[in-house]
């Protein structure tokens, strides 16, 4: 059956609406845990993050790669070790 103009077969529409919801939820919630961050360590300025200390930064990082890019981390990870033993 050859779609025509506007009329898409209902599940195109349930596909590219739930996929269109589901980037607005993921947004939202990393907006969220971005902002928790910077309530969590003080942090409200552009000022403020000058002053952060290594401590800080290092637990920041720390949840990043651990919430945000844990297989990419852990690949980078073996792979720099490969290249030193190797």
């Amino acid at each position: 059956m050859p779609v025509s103009g506007f009329l898409r077969p209902p599940w195109l529409t349930i596909l590219i609406t739930s996929f269109v919801a589901y980037m607005f939820i993921v947004a939202k919630l990393r907006n969220r845990r971005a902002l928790a961050l910077q309530k969590h360590f003080n942090m409200l300025t552009r000022d403020d993050f000058a002053k952060m200390t290594t401590d800080n930064a290092h637990e920041i990082l720390k949840d990043l790669t651990e919430l945000e890019f844990p297989k990419f981390m852990g690949f980078s990870i073996v792979f720099a070790l490969f290249k030193v033993f190797f």
